[in-house]
């Protein structure tokens, strides 16, 4: 960040906290940072890095864009966290399925005598396996309680969208 952008940074972060009434104390918790850092941040001293800058925004609901300076508004305009529900997960299997020549996606189904029957989903697409090998990863720090309920939403449509980005937008939903 330049010296312009982390003034408006300090600027925004400290309206944040008073337009919501929190101490830093309290509004640091809420974003996983000391109130030293916080405190930092809103004096200029410190830039946060993109991923605490979006951890702050997303603990306090806020636009990442208008924290930068980027956008005049403050408010997110997408308030629910990624949950994506069994009917959306069912139809992109489907399309899968029914273009298998087309995707780089295909459902098997096999039988295991430990586990009767099986559905697994095979790909030998880099950009779809990487994809996996990061909510695999993703998961493992959520499960671990390093990585909260909001930020791995974010994190992980983050990494959809860049996976669709790579695949050419190609969106079977």
């Amino acid at each position: 960040m330049g010296e312009q952008e982390k003034a408006t940074f300090a600027k925004h972060l400290r309206e944040l906290r008073a337009r919501l009434g929190l101490t830093q104390k309290d509004f640091a918790k809420k974003a996983g940072i000391t109130a030293a850092t916080l405190s930092a941040y809103e004096s200029g001293q410190k830039s946060p890095s993109i991923q605490i800058a979006m951890q702050i925004a997303i603990a306090h609901n806020c636009s990442l864009d208008w924290l930068c300076g980027l956008s005049t508004t403050a408010s997110r305009e997408d308030k629910t966290p990624l949950a994506p529900d069994l009917k959306t997960v069912l139809r992109v299997f489907a399309y899968f399925m029914r273009e298998p020549s087309e995707s780089s996606i295909w459902i098997s189904f096999y039988e295991d005598p430990a586990l009767e029957q099986v559905a697994a989903i095979e790909t030998k697409d880099s950009d779809i396996i990487s994809y996996f090998r990061t909510i695999e990863s993703l998961s493992a720090l959520n499960r671990e309680g390093t990585l909260d309920d909001d930020m791995f939403a974010a994190c992980v449509e983050s990494a959809i969208n860049k996976t669709l980005d790579r695949l050419d937008g190609n969106k079977p939903f």
